[in-house]
């Protein structure tokens, strides 16, 4: 449709360049080639306005994901340690264990060494 005006008002003008100046259908001609000029702008500014609505609407959308990106992150890092909840504190108990048993171990050393010194008076005498 829009393509037809713009022959129908191209195809006036170059009409109105062979009728006579002085005669009615110049008249109709330039009227009608005023309207279509008319539609084009009116059409130009309706895209215009679509164009800069739609600019406008994504820069919009670019700016709120780019505030709320580390809100994004913060989401992401929250639901993947609530998705693997029950392997991090299996992992937090196991370092628990370990710690636990190495402490006991170190304690259980010191009583090695104890025991050893205080066996060992006992066992020299029983060598004499």
């Amino acid at each position: 449709m829009h393509r037809f005006l713009v022959a129908c008002t191209l195809a006036l003008a170059f009409l109105s360049y062979f009728v006579p100046e002085d005669s009615f259908a110049i008249e109709i001609l330039s009227v009608w080639t005023e309207l279509g000029r008319l539609f084009l702008l009116l059409t130009a500014a309706v895209l215009l306005t679509i164009f800069i609505t739609v600019t406008s609407i994504l820069y919009v959308v670019a700016v709120t994901i780019w505030f709320s990106l580390p809100l994004l992150v913060a989401a992401l890092v929250i639901s993947l340690i609530l998705l693997f909840r029950d392997e991090i504190l299996a992992w937090i108990s196991l370092q628990r264990t370990c710690d636990f048993l190495s402490s006991e171990l170190v304690k259980f050393s010191v009583d090695i060494q104890r025991f050893k010194h205080w066996l060992q008076p006992i066992v020299e005498t029983k060598s004499e």
